[in-house]
C-alpha cells in the first residue's frame, strides 16, 4: 500500500502526522510505503493508493490551501482514496464532506486506521522489511504534549477546532521522549496549541509547570537537545531563566523561543483579546535577550486588524524594531468565519493591510539578516539533517538557535551534531530563505 501525506499548518499538526505515520507502520508493517508531499515536485512518478491531507484552518487562506491539496491529489491520483483530517474537519466537518472526491473526513487517527483496514490493501509483518517507519520524520522529532486552547482570541477559530485545553500526563511524555531517543533522534521539539499552559503531576505527586517538565525531561533522559515550539509572555516563569542560564541545562535547552506578539499596540491587543499588555511582552523579550544574547526570539504579527489605526501600526512597527527579532511572521488580517473579529466594525481596506504588511515584512527581513550577521564567526554545535540534492557534498543543519547552516563535506553527516564555525551569510535555493555557510571544526 502506497500512502502520500500532505501536512499543512503548525507543529501540532506535524506531531499528529508523525503519530499517524507511526501507527500506520505498526499496524501494516513493511507492507506500506509512506511519502510526504510538501509540494507538487514531491509527487514523483509513483502511484498512490491512499492520499491523506492533514488540514489547517487557522485562516481562510489555510483553508483554501487545504482544499487545493485535496484537488491536487485527486487530479494526480484519480483512483486513490482521499482522506481528510486535522483542524479543517474539526472546525467544519460538514463543509469538508461536501468537497468532491473525498472518501473519508476524519476526526482522529483511529478513524483513519479503521478506514485503511477496511480497504484490505494487505499487511506485512514489520520484521519482513525495512520500508522506513520514519518516512517523513526528520532528525528532529516533534512531540505534542498539550492540545486545545481556552483563550478564545477574537480572531482565532482554533479553540473551536481543537477544543478546550488538555495537558498530556508526565509519565507518558517521558516515555515518548525515551522512545524517540531509542529511535535515534537527537533533538526533540515539544509542541501544543497553547503549550505554555501545560501543567501536570508526576508520580511523586509534585505539581509541575512547563519549565519544570522540561527540567524533568532533561534530568531523566539523555536527549542531546530539546526545543520548545512556542510560549506566551504571561507563561514565562523563573524556571525558564534556570533552563537558559544554568550549566546543567543551557547546552541542551535550545536558545530559540517563539513568542507571538500579534500587535505592539495595547488598544489592538485588547481588541484581539490577547492576555498580556505590550509592556509585559517587552520586559520578557528583553530579559531573554539579556540572559542569552544569541537567543533566536521569533514572533507573529497581524497587521490591519479591525480598528487598527495608522498610529497603532506605527507603534507595532517601532515595537518590532526595538526588540530585534530573529524572525517575524507577518500576516495581513483576514476574516475567519465564526470568530468575533469577522463581524467587528472598522474593517481595514485590503490595500491598507497590504501596504502595512509590506512595510513590516521589509523590516522583518532586515532584522533577520542582522541576527544572522551578528552570529558570523561564532562556533555552534550543528545538527545535520540532510545532504542537499544536486549540490555535491553540501550538508544542511541547524544551530541550537535555529540558524540554517550549510557546509561542505565528503562524509555522511546525517543526524550528527558537529561544531561549526559560521562563515558568511548567504541564500538557499529558495530566494526567501536566508542561511549561513559554515566550516566544520575538525
Amino acid at each position: 500500500m502506497n500512502i502520500g501525506i500532505k501536512t499543512l499548518g503548525c507543529k501540532a499538526n506535524r506531531a499528529d502526522t508523525d503519530q499517524l505515520i507511526s501507527r500506520i507502520m505498526k499496524e501494516f508493517g513493511a507492507g506500506v510505503s509512506i511519502s510526504e508531499v510538501n509540494n507538487a515536485n514531491d509527487l514523483g512518478t509513483s502511484v498512490l493508493d491512499v492520499c491523506v491531507v492533514n488540514t489547517c484552518t487557522v485562516t481562510h487562506v489555510a483553508d483554501r490551501k487545504s482544499r487545493s491539496s485535496i484537488r491536487t491529489f485527486r487530479r494526480e491520483f484519480p483512483e486513490a482514496k482521499i482522506i481528510v483530517m486535522g483542524c479543517g474537519p474539526k472546525a467544519d466537518h460538514e463543509a469538508y464532506q461536501k468537497v468532491t472526491g473525498v472518501d473519508l473526513v476524519s476526526s482522529d487517527v483511529e478513524e483513519v486506521l479503521n478506514f485503511l483496514n477496511s480497504l484490505d490493501l494487505g499487511k506485512t509483518d514489520a520484521s519482513e522489511g525495512t520500508n522506513a517507519a520514519k518516512t517523513g520524520q526528520r532528525t528532529r522529532a516533534v512531540l505534542k504534549i498539550q492540545d486545545g486552547c481556552n483563550n478564545f482570541c477574537s480572531y482565532c477559530i482554533i479553540p473551536f477546532a481543537r477544543g478546550r485545553e488538555k495537558s498530556f500526563p508526565v509519565e507518558g511524555i517521558l516515555d515518548d521522549v525515551r522512545q524517540k531517543e531509542a529511535e535515534g533522534f537527537k533533538e526533540i521539539v515539544l509542541t501544543g496549541i497553547n503549550i505554555g499552559n501545560w501543567e501536570g503531576t508526576d508520580n511523586g505527586g509534585e505539581k509541575l509547570n512547563l519549565a519544570q517538565l522540561i527540567m524533568k525531561i532533561l534530568d531523566e533522559t539523555s536527549v542531546a537537545r530539546l526545543r520548545l515550539s512556542s510560549i506566551e509572555p504571561q507563561n514565562f516563569v523563573d524556571e525558564f531563566e534556570v533552563l537558559l542560564t544554568d550549566e546543567k541545562y543551557r547546552d541542551r535547552f535550545c536558545p530559540h523561543l517563539h513568542m507571538s506578539l500579534q500587535s505592539g499596540a495595547d488598544a489592538v491587543l485588547e481588541a484581539m483579546r490577547r492576555h498580556y499588555p505590550a509592556k509585559l511582552y517587552k520586559k520578557v523579550a528583553q530579559g531573554l535577550i539579556k540572559m542569552r544574547p544569541e537567543i533566536a526570539l521569533t514572533t507573529d504579527v497581524i497587521v490591519g486588524f479591525p480598528g487598527e489605526t495608522e498610529e497603532d501600526f506605527e507603534e507595532t512597527y517601532e515595537f518590532v524594531r526595538s526588540i530585534g527579532f530573529a524572525k517575524v511572521h507577518v500576516f495581513p488580517y483576514s476574516k475567519r468565519r465564526g470568530t468575533k473579529a469577522a463581524i467587528m466594525d472598522d474593517q481595514i481596506p485590503e490595500d491598507v493591510k497590504k501596504a502595512r504588511a509590506k512595510k513590516l515584512k521589509e523590516l522583518a527581513e532586515k532584522l533577520r539578516l542582522e541576527f544572522f550577521d551578528k552570529n558570523v564567526d561564532a562556533v555552534y554545535p550543528v545538527l545535520f539533517e540532510e545532504k542537499l540534492r544536486g549540490r555535491d557534498g553540501t550538508w544542511e543543519g541547524f544551530t541550537p538557535n535555529y540558524i540554517k547552516v550549510q557546509v561542505k563535506s565528503d562524509d555522511d553527516l546525517t543526524n550528527q551534531i558537529l561544531d561549526v564555525r559560521l562563515k558568511a551569510l548567504g541564500k538557499t535555493e529558495n530566494k526567501n530563505a536566508a542561511m549561513v555557510s559554515g566550516a566544520l571544526i575538525l
